[in-house]
């Protein structure tokens, strides 16, 4: 038996943010707001600047390389 999951509206009811329509369509028309998850927006960023810091912190920072490498050990858990 399958059950549908809702979606949108319906699953998160209150809790989503509205935009303005106006500032929606900058968002979008920008590349800003895609459909894409973050998982893969934070890949893509990890492939095109591998070597660039990505983090600062008082103790010390990340590169995205190696901020790809821990993000992907935590989603093998």
């Amino acid at each position: 038996m399958t059950v549908a999951t809702p979606t949108g509206r319906s699953r998160w009811g209150a809790r989503l943010v509205d935009y303005p329509d106006e500032r929606a369509e900058r968002y979008r028309r920008s590349g800003s707001w895609t459909d894409r998850t973050v998982a893969d927006r934070l890949h893509d960023s990890v492939q095109r600047h591998r070597d660039r810091v990505a983090v600062v912190t008082e103790s010390g920072s990340l590169t995205y390389g190696e901020l790809g490498r821990r993000t992907d050990q935590i989603a093998a858990g």
